[in-house]
Formats: C-alpha cells, structure tokens, sequence
C-alpha cells in the first residue's frame, strides 16, 4: 500500500501512481493554499463558529484554525520551489482538521438553529460521517493494494492500450454537456434559495447538509493527502522536485537544499 517495487521505473508508473507521488504545481501553490484556508475554511466556518458564540466551540477549534492560518500564510510568503512538500503536508493537515470540525459546525447549527434536541440524531449522524470516512479510507487503500513490479507494468500498459484503441477515439470533450451543466447548476441553487430565503428551518437544514458534504469532502482528502505524504517517504526514489532554471538559481530566487527531509 506505501512500498513500490524498486526495479520499476517513474515512465512505467499507471497514471494514478505517478499523480499520486507527484507534488502540487508550483504555479498553482499559492493560490490553491489562498482559496483551500481563507476561502474553503475560513470563509465557511467563521459565522457559524461565532453566530450564536458558545464558548466552548472557540476554546476547542480557534487554536487549530488560527495555526492552519498562520501556517497557510508561511507557505505563500515563501518560495513555491521551497514549499513543495510542505504544500502536501499542510493540505493533510487541513483535512484532518477541517473534516471533523464542519461535522461539530454542523451539530451546532443543527442544535441552535434548527432546534434539533434529539440525542439519536447526533449519534446518527456521526455514525454515517464515521463510516463514511472508514469507507473512503478503506477504498483509498484497496486502490494502492498492490504495487508489485508486474502488476504496475501490467497496468501502465493496459493504460496505454485504453488510451491508444478505439476508446480513446470515442472518449471527447463533449463540452455542450458540460456547459449545460455549469448553466444549469446556478439556475437550480437560485430556485433552491428562493424557494427556502423565507423559511428558516429550511435555510438551516440547506446548510447542515452542506456542511456534512464539506465534512465528507475533507475526509476525502484529508485521507489522500496523507496517504500521499507517507507514500512519498516511503518511494523517495520516485519523488521528483520540481526545479527552476538556471538563471533562477543565479538570481538566487531558490535556495539549493531542495531535498525531502
């Protein structure tokens, strides 16, 4: 599940091995760190952590929220080529830490908001999220079972075979069915909060259930990252940093000791 085999080659890895040991684009490092801490968590649980504001709440997730911030701001301050592995870690980090948080910012709107008292709703629900999560790591797992030479070069050339024959030919951008979608998927969230804006109950309930999604979501890739991160230490040969050009280095813009540490 971590350990490949050492005769295979990065060019005879399948495609969701490589991406899997692969960094984050050096380009899209701050802005992907930007919208993932100040928008994807600070945006998003800043109300309903304070609104109504419950002293407990505070004392167990603002210490957290505050770290992920400052830790978020250190990364885009500083040189991309110099952050590539830490990018992967603070990205695990904040699955870890956002998942279960929107799953208590979601009790607590469900509490106070929706005026929901019923004990057997709360364990319920952390029972689905709990099995849920279980269920993502199970299937991330089962998907790096086996990484043996000859199954990994069986698959790279499966891959290949897939993308060379007559399915690839028949697999094309059929971008009028995606731009329905995106046309459609605006019209539909406005006809939801026209049809809830004057109902409170319903406005409540609309964003409990974002919220678990918010909490599967970063189950998802609280477990992927990670993963990542371990499967990276464990396959360093295989870990290639990216590396700006020479005249960069002459300007001195990137440090030379660019190693996993």
């Amino acid at each position: 599940m971590l350990k490949i085999d050492e005769r295979i080659k990065w060019k005879e890895l399948p495609r969701y091995i490589s991406e899997q040991l692969s960094f984050v684009d050096i380009f899209n490092i701050k802005a992907g760190i930007a919208i993932a801490v100040f928008v994807m968590v600070d945006l998003f649980m800043i109300i309903p952590l304070l609104i109504p504001l419950v002293p407990i709440y505070l004392y167990i997730l603002l210490p957290p929220l505050i770290i992920i911030n400052i830790w978020g701001v250190w990364i885009i301050v500083r040189n991309p080529y110099s952050v590539q592995y830490e990018t992967i870690l603070i990205l695990a980090a904040m699955g870890i830490f956002a998942s279960p948080t929107y799953l208590i910012l979601a009790h607590k709107m469900a509490y106070y908001h929706a005026g929901i008292h019923s004990w057997s709703y709360y364990v319920i629900v952390t029972l689905v999220y709990v099995i849920t999560t279980l269920w993502i790591l199970q299937y991330r797992l089962n998907r790096f079972k086996d990484l043996s030479y000859e199954t990994l070069v069986k698959w790279k050339k499966e891959e290949g075979e897939q993308f060379r024959g007559k399915g690839a030919r028949n697999r094309k951008f059929d971008g009028n069915k995606y731009m329905a979608i995106i046309l459609y998927v605006p019209a539909i969230g406005y006809l939801i909060a026209q049809g809830i804006k004057h109902n409170e109950a319903g406005v409540a309930i609309t964003l409990i259930l974002s919220f678990l999604g918010l909490a599967s979501f970063f189950s998802y890739a609280g477990i992927k990252f990670t993963h990542r991160l371990f499967m990276m230490k464990a396959n360093p040969q295989l870990v290639v940093l990216r590396t700006p050009s020479k005249s960069k280095y002459r300007n001195g813009i990137v440090k030379r000791d660019q190693k996993i540490k």
